[in-house]
This record gives C-alpha cells, structure tokens and sequence, in this order.
C-alpha cells in the first residue's frame, strides 16, 4: 500500500503504477548494474503535467535518462544477450 494520495502526484491520471518503487532485488534478474541510458528508461519528465521532473535520480540529480536518439544502450545488448542466452559478436 502507497502512503501518498495518488491523486496529488504531478504526473497524468492512469500513469501513477509506472511510479512505484522496488528493490533492487525485485529488479535485478541477470546481475548488472542499472542502466540509465537504457532505451527503457522514461525521460525526467515522462508523464509530466505541469511540465516539472517526474523522475530525478537522487544521487546525480541534474542527469538525464533514456537514450534521446532511441537506440538501445550498450548495457540494454549486453542484457539482451544475458537474458537470452546469446553471443555477442
């Protein structure tokens, strides 16, 4: 259970699970460090209705995430590759 009222959060009505925390057991499948230049990463202001950050990450917080040109990073391969038990080349 969330100890915050949804409805209050700065970001558009349907989108607040997209928000939820884990930890870093729950997430971590294959044993690499996380990867914020993934393909998968949402922008700072993913979401957004106010046109404020939704995401900031606490311990860079002026960096930003995802790949803009939307290729996937190299760590995004290397866990490709992990995951289904590929080569790469």
């Amino acid at each position: 259970m969330q100890d915050y009222n949804r409805d209050s959060l700065p970001f558009f009505t349907g989108f607040s699970d997209q928000f939820d925390k884990y930890s870093y057991r729950t997430i971590d499948k294959i044993g690499k460090d996380y990867d914020f230049r993934s393909i998968m990463h949402y922008d700072r202001k993913a979401f957004t209705k106010n046109g404020l950050d939704t995401i900031t990450r606490i311990d860079k917080p002026n960096e930003n995430f995802g790949m803009p040109q939307k290729t996937m990073s190299p760590q995004d391969i290397a866990e490709l590759n992990a995951l289904y038990n590929c080569q790469s080349t």
